[in-house]
């Protein structure tokens, strides 16, 4: 079997825009002569010959049944959880070793049934019961170390960026940068949301024109960076600037 042998989704359960008169809730039982049940199915009325006393099967219950599971269906499509069920537990005597289902409390938390025919409620008593991720071995300490892997892996990146226009003295774009100051021609200062640790960080500053940039100061929480007019004594000069700022 092939991952594209996948049937199309069921996106409406069958029978959804039936008319009351032709659509019956299928009951676990019934006395109904005729009428099918969960337990028994079509009775055995349904396959007797009508002259001898024998009732047709309705359509009613064909349309219930199907709607029924039908709807059970789109739900898997849906990837929807299920969560435990007191009254579902006790009808079928218990959940089975292996079941998975969501806690019927908590939003996020996943049991693994250890044991058969396990009637027990895992938010509350927890008997033959294990969080999923601890049944899969996915400790704190997994998890930290994949917090650190993935901080790792973002060490290199910028920890602070700004597009700024000082012509128009405006901010294109920028990341943790809650603001810059014009302090006058050439003269920007990138005030940062978050803060560097320290004031020792690198810093790139470039301008969109043949500028020449520095930095002028730096501490934690603002960088000021300077443009000038290339070629001897240049003076001050307003450009598009890129100030990109890195830190651990």
């Amino acid at each position: 079997m092939k991952a594209s042998d996948i049937p199309s989704k069921i996106d409406t359960p069958f029978a959804t825009s039936a008319g009351g008169s032709y659509i019956r809730a299928i009951p676990d039982t019934t006395a109904t002569p005729g009428a099918a049940s969960w337990s028994v199915g079509f009775p055995a009325l349904c396959f007797e010959q009508i002259a001898l006393g024998g009732i047709p099967p309705a359509g009613q219950d064909f349309n219930g049944v199907l709607n029924a599971i039908s709807a059970w269906s789109r739900w898997a499509c849906s990837g929807a959880p299920v969560k435990w069920d007191s009254a579902f537990s006790t009808a079928i005597g218990g959940y089975p070793k292996g079941a998975i289902v969501q806690s019927a409390t908590t939003f996020g938390t996943v049991w693994v049934c250890l044991a058969d025919d396990n009637t027990f409620n895992p938010d509350t008593v927890g008997t033959n019961w294990a969080k999923l991720q601890d049944w899969l071995g996915i400790t704190a300490a997994y998890t930290e170390a994949i917090s650190a892997a993935i901080g790792s892996s973002l060490d290199g990146a910028a920890k602070a960026w700004v597009l700024y226009d000082g012509v128009a003295k405006t901010v294109r774009n920028s990341f943790n940068v809650a603001s810059v100051t014009y302090n006058g021609v050439g003269d920007y200062s990138v005030n940062f949301t978050t803060a560097a640790p320290s004031a020792y960080y690198p810093a790139i500053c470039t301008g969109d024109a043949y500028v020449n940039a520095f930095v002028k100061t730096r501490a934690a929480g603002i960088l000021r960076a300077n443009y000038l007019e290339t070629g001897a004594g240049g003076a001050p000069t307003d450009t598009v600037a890129s100030i990109a700022c890195f830190w651990n």
